[in-house]
């Protein structure tokens, strides 16, 4: 009996030390290191372009006779030297105004000869009477076309309203006429399509072109041209 009494005292005793002898919470540990971000996916494949929109209304009525570009090398009036580049394949649904027929055709016969009279003018865009003006304009008399006698009698060229617009963001505005030296080549016609093709390199002098200073100009016409039906 006393010995059973001893061991529970015994026993009581560990529990209190137990319960009394347990320690405080330490403090937190320190946070682990972040992960590396994963791998960028793989773009995916770009999409299908979208079909072409449809010519606007007229644009092919316009553009059926063919197209003039141009080249400009020179010096603008502020003394910079420039270059720039066009093209120009808008013509008129009528072929007459007060100045005269144009995009037109006309063969002569003479003596053993004939002779071509090639009357072309060309828009930069959609032309209008008042704020669509810009134009080149050629006159051309090519006497035996295509034949070894061939014979280039009469080139004029005109440049209308065209406006050069700089990198740095200055424009000026060119005409030009009376070249002082033309030359036309690789001229060529086809009488079936009445198909004109030619390459042509004019100059001018400051006092007939809007820069004051020499003027280059060159291209290449393709175009198509039409004939009055003879009585």
């Amino acid at each position: 009996m006393k010995l059973y009494r001893l061991l529970s005292i015994t026993l009581l005793t560990l529990s209190i030390c137990l319960v009394s002898c347990s320690g405080e919470d330490g403090a937190d540990g320190t946070n682990g290191i972040d992960g590396k971000n994963g791998d960028d996916g793989i773009n995916g494949t770009n999409g299908k372009n979208g079909a072409d929109g449809t010519d606007g209304e007229g644009f092919n009525e316009l553009t059926q006779y063919g197209n003039v570009t141009m080249a400009l090398k020179g010096t603008r009036p502020d003394g910079e030297g420039f270059e720039d580049s066009a093209d120009f394949k808008f013509t008129p649904v009528t072929l007459q105004n007060e100045n005269g027929f144009y995009n037109t055709l006309t063969i002569t016969e003479f003596d053993n000869d004939q002779e071509y009279k090639f009357s072309l003018l060309r828009f930069l865009s959609v032309p209008d009477d008042v704020y669509q003006e810009t134009a080149l304009v050629f006159f051309i008399v090519i006497n035996n076309l295509g034949d070894p006698e061939e014979e280039i009698v009469q080139v004029s060229f005109g440049i209308n309203n065209y406006a050069v617009i700089g990198d740095d963001n200055k424009y000026f505005i060119l005409n030009a006429s009376n070249a002082s030296a033309a030359e036309l080549s690789n001229i060529a016609f086809d009488p079936v399509t009445n198909n004109l093709t030619f390459s042509y390199d004019f100059k001018f002098d400051g006092d007939f072109n809007d820069t004051g200073f020499p003027l280059e100009v060159s291209g290449e016409a393709n175009v198509f041209v039409v004939e009055e039906v003879e009585d």
